[in-house]
């Protein structure tokens, strides 16, 4: 992993920037933290407690295929072509104009996170991860209000650990992401196990 911190390889990249900026070039210029940075970025725009039906899906899919990946051990993240080759523009043709700010905002972050509890990313501490924000993107999907929040704010943990290999940050998002899968669950199953009863409750949720 390189030393070099995320925000710095941003700024790097973003003031080198050309107008044909793709994704693809943003990861290829991140070295090996593609999965912290997709992980962060991916739930943000899910993250707002009410959102229309199916807007979560897409981030929902993309985050289940950074996990499968990651389960099976790819070192870097891979993406359909069609993704890896989208501009990073905004509505003025300028990358920098949408992105100017995501150095200052993951700044803050890794002022807070240094390498601890490492053990997390040795042996099978990867797979679990992974597994964690497996269930939360899938949890994510379901279009119950509030729980998406929940949902986000566990895979953005999981990959602001991955950024410094940070496992405080790692264990606790992974946590967030099983108990809002869990909420989830409950309030699918609820209804049919308690009937009508199950029901009132999660109209009260």
């Amino acid at each position: 992993m390189s030393s070099v911190a995320l925000s710095e390889q941003l700024r790097s990249a973003f003031d080198s920037a050309g107008e044909d900026f793709t994704i693809g070039d943003l990861l290829d210029r991140v070295e090996g933290k593609g999965y912290g940075l997709l992980l962060t970025i991916s739930p943000l725009p899910t993250a707002l407690p009410f959102t229309p039906p199916g807007f979560t899906l897409p981030f929902g899919l993309l985050q289940v295929v950074l996990a499968a990946q990651m389960l099976i051990g790819r070192p870097t993240p891979w993406l359909p072509k069609g993704v890896l080759n989208r501009k990073v523009t905004s509505k003025g043709g300028n990358p920098k104009k949408m992105w100017a700010a995501m150095p200052g905002f993951m700044a803050k972050f890794e002022r807070m996170l240094r390498p601890r509890m490492g053990f997390l990313y040795q042996g099978i501490g990867p797979n679990l991860l992974a597994i964690s924000v497996m269930l939360a993107s899938i949890a994510m999907m379901v279009p119950f209000p509030v729980t998406n929040s929940i949902c986000a704010i566990g895979v953005f943990m999981v990959g602001l650990g991955y950024l410094e290999e940070d496992g405080l940050f790692g264990l606790v998002g992974a946590v967030v992401c099983i108990l809002s899968f869990l909420i989830v669950a409950a309030l699918i199953v609820g209804p049919i196990w308690f009937g009508m009863k199950g029901l009132r409750m999660e109209k009260m949720w």
